[in-house]
């Protein structure tokens, strides 16, 4: 079969209908040989087909071995067709011959639908190889991937911002927040004052919700969340800022606020925790 198909790949017409194709196409051996390339081949790895067809090893050069190109050529030889996932290529690290040494140095990414070609009897005996140029599509995901990691930690640190840990004496820590809870961030939260209650001993945890403008389903059980993770280390949360709004919403929803001590403001909720504690604030 090698004979009659290399017969039939030079002959004009099928060189004339292989360079009409809108795609780099490629046919190897089944020893790895380069046997034909059409005209989009040339443009896309920078090398004439007179410099390399015959030449050109697909089973022998490095890069292309590195990619794994052994075990796709036999793929295909077993009679598979398939499409590669994208791999990175240097072009001019591809081994195409010294002839050709001075090509662009281009760091591409490449995708390949690969198949066999039948002899007369049957047996796959070459292969094809389709490539696709898809770095603009790989640059553009990287991009996408990059965008959302800042987005991700550009919403980590307005949440930090938004409901920072505050130490306000020892023992005794405040959590202001401010604007809308979501499940999310209520998590956030809890992992930060649980954080924080390790980190500083603390006893009392003042919440102060007088910065968050709705106090829903969500809001509520996060709060009994946080005020019972807060319990399983040994301390108590005391809940301030809960305006007439807010005390009615919590009515409504038959939140249980048995564990969680409720002051009207901040500085009651710290006198509270002063108290507690057995601390005073004395005149200087």
């Amino acid at each position: 079969m090698a004979e009659p198909l290399a017969t039939f790949l030079a002959q004009p017409a099928t060189i004339r209908l292989l360079d009409d194709l809108p795609v780099p196409l490629m046919i190897y051996q089944h020893d790895g040989v380069l046997i034909a390339m059409n005209r989009e081949a040339e443009e896309f790895w920078g090398a004439p087909r007179a410099a390399i067809v015959g030449q050109f090893n697909l089973l022998n050069d490095p890069q292309s071995v590195a990619q794994g190109s052994r075990e796709l050529f036999a793929r295909a030889l077993a009679g598979e067709r398939f499409t590669t996932d994208p791999v990175i290529y240097d072009t001019a690290q591809v081994d195409l011959g010294a002839a050709i040494d001075s090509r662009e140095d281009r760091r591409i990414w490449i995708q390949a639908t690969i198949f066999p070609l039948y002899d007369a009897d049957a047996q796959p005996s070459h292969v094809v190889l389709m490539h696709q140029n898809v770095t603009a599509r790989m640059e553009q995901q990287a991009a996408i991937s990059a965008a959302r990691e800042e987005i991700v930690q550009q919403r980590e640190a307005i949440d930090a911002l938004s409901s920072p840990v505050i130490q306000v004496w020892d023992g005794i820590l405040t959590v202001p927040l401010v604007g809308h809870v979501d499940a999310r961030r209520a998590m956030a939260i809890t992992e930060r004052i649980l954080e924080a209650i390790v980190e500083y001993q603390a006893d009392i945890v003042i919440l102060d919700i007088t910065g968050v403008p709705v106090v829903d389903t969500t809001v509520a059980a996060a709060l009994m969340q946080a005020a019972r993770a807060v319990k399983l280390l040994g301390s108590q949360v005391v809940l301030v800022g809960v305006g007439s709004e807010i005390a009615q919403t919590l009515v409504g929803l038959e939140v249980d606020l048995n564990e969680v001590v409720t002051r009207a403001n901040l500085k009651a909720g710290i006198s509270w925790a002063f108290a507690t504690l057995g601390l005073r604030v004395t005149p200087a």
